[in-house]
């Protein structure tokens, strides 16, 4: 089988390393050349574990990397990996990957062998259907029949995306027919075998698929926004130690602790624009999200905090210095996508008191 992996980012040459490491032909795709270069000197543009130890072993062998998209002719399933960026007003762009739908299409117009797209970008519901009709008319080849179409989203943790591709808590494969459901499910149950444990693998729709992913995030991004408006609690009660009250909170068996522990709000790539992108969605359906609105306004207030508590220290900053330590949206990663500290940064640059 050769694989093909549409966009070298964060999740794109996270995954084609994997699947070459795991002995899988791969051809990775992107059109920064800079970036092309970078990688085949067996170097990863992006810091991430483990990711600079894997990627010698494979590049120019079972992983081909290149601009050419003609190199995709012979593949017979491409993973779409290209980045979704947010809008000024919160909705999705999806300029990227319909680019790369189209161009992935030319590719294999008239093919007489079966072909899988499988989509691992984050898309709104919906949108794989629609980028499958996209890919059908500009290959020339019949939804079903030549072509199969899937949704797999990732549950990567920046700083922990080999970790969590080679040892997920489940695989989520969405499917535009049984056809193709049956096909990705045997690539990924092989690609486990091979590593000694096959996780949960759960089929459904397409748009299933789709939403699955965001309500993943929206939880996590709802837990930390829950963490940090009672920690906005506890500072007006006395005797109050946040951390105390959400340690026995979190023993809950039914509520845990992961992602419960206050702070300035949350950041990075994914969260901030996929809890905007859902709730744009939601509204454009006919549905007001309250609840992701309130998780959304919570945390766009959380890191100026910082700068309250600053106030509330020293009354003027004027002539101070003031040192961030950490630019990252978060440890073990150089990702400084929607960083806190950029935020803080920025806002007191903007303050009469600089």
């Amino acid at each position: 089988m050769k694989i093909g992996v549409i966009g070298l980012g964060f999740v794109g040459l996270t995954l084609a390393v994997a699947l070459a490491y795991k002995k899988y032909n791969v051809i990775g795709v992107d059109i920064d050349e800079k970036k092309i270069e970078f990688i085949r000197s067996g170097k990863s543009p992006f810091y991430e574990e483990g990711l600079n130890e894997l990627l010698p072993k494979v590049i120019n062998n079972k992983l081909v990397v290149t601009t050419d998209y003609e190199m995709l002719r012979e593949t017979d399933v491409v993973f779409i990996a290209v980045s979704t960026p947010p809008n000024p007003n919160g909705s999705q762009n999806q300029s990227y990957i319909i680019d790369a739908v189209k161009k992935l299409g030319r590719v294999w117009r008239d093919s007489k062998e079966y072909k899988v797209m499988v989509v691992k970008s984050t898309v709104i519901p919906g949108t794989t259907r629609k980028l499958a009709n996209i890919l059908s008319k500009e290959s020339r080849l019949k939804i079903g029949i030549d072509l199969g179409i899937a949704m797999n989203p990732e549950f990567l943790r920046e700083g922990k995306a080999l970790y969590d591709t080679f040892y997920p808590s489940r695989v989520v494969i969405g499917c535009i027919d049984n056809k193709t459901c049956k096909y990705i499910e045997n690539l990924w149950r092989e690609f486990y075998k091979k590593i000694g444990k096959i996780p949960p693998i759960l089929t459904m729709s397409l748009e299933e698929a789709e939403l699955v992913k965001y309500a993943s995030n929206a939880f996590l991004a709802m837990r930390i926004s829950f963490a940090n408006t009672i920690a906005n609690i506890c500072e007006k009660i006395p005797n109050c130690d946040v951390m105390k009250v959400l340690e026995a909170v979190g023993l809950d068996p039914r509520i845990g602790k992961k992602y419960l522990r206050p702070g300035l709000g949350y950041g990075g790539s994914c969260l901030p624009k996929d809890v905007k992108a859902l709730i744009h969605y939601s509204k454009n359906i006919g549905y007001e999200p309250i609840l992701l609105e309130a998780v959304d306004k919570v945390n766009e207030q959380q890191p100026y905090k910082a700068i309250e508590y600053l106030l509330k220290e020293y009354g003027d900053l004027r002539g101070k210095t003031i040192a961030i330590l950490g630019l990252a949206f978060k440890p073990g990663t150089d990702d400084i996508r929607e960083s806190v500290a950029i935020k803080i940064i920025k806002n007191y640059s903007n303050t009469e008191q600089k």
